[in-house]
């Protein structure tokens, strides 16, 4: 994968996460969640400009324990002249799966489509969750969080926390 593609999958790897979160809580209470998570994406053109990346991570988050998460980020663009990421489509759907195969579903919105690379590779971005139900336990799910990614595209190590609250829906 070349320095171009290193930098979309990075800047996207955090902000779906946040989902998972929400299948923590307990039946109808709101409970607050944290979580830290890690993963890889997979860089694939779709136009001369634009890419397509895959996500997948996995991580811990609070009275939830490992959670394993996929995702993709649509219409992305690497401008190497500007030291920029910017995405196309802002908002999209991620899914979280639990150890049982219990599953989350929620949608995450880029608080910037354009995310700024350092000279160094690094990159921070923001996005909001919503927590839009599940299956299993967490069927009727609902809640929100905010998530932060730090990532260096030359490293491929990123770190990515989430923050939010969340509700089971039974």
């Amino acid at each position: 994968m070349d320095r171009t593609r290193f930098a979309l999958a990075f800047a996207f790897l955090a902000l779906p996460l946040v989902i998972e979160i929400g299948s923590t809580a307990p039946d109808k209470q709101s409970a607050s969640i944290k979580g830290r998570l890690g993963g890889k994406v997979r860089a694939t053109p779709i136009s001369p400009r634009l890419y397509e990346l895959e996500n997948e991570a996995v991580g811990t988050i609070s009275r939830f324990g490992r959670v394993s998460a996929r995702w993709v980020v649509h219409d992305v663009e690497f401008d190497a002249k500007r030291g920029q990421i910017v995405v196309g489509r802002i908002a999209s759907n991620g899914i979280i799966t639990a150890a049982n195969g219990d599953q989350i579903f929620g949608e995450y919105r880029f608080r910037n489509p354009v995310i700024t690379l350092g000279a160094d590779g690094s990159l921070s971005a923001e996005a909001d969750l919503r927590i839009t139900g599940g299956t299993g336990r967490f069927a009727n799910a609902t809640g929100h969080a905010a998530s932060l990614i730090r990532a260096n595209v030359f490293t491929s190590k990123s770190t990515i926390t989430i923050e939010g609250q969340a509700a089971n829906g039974h």
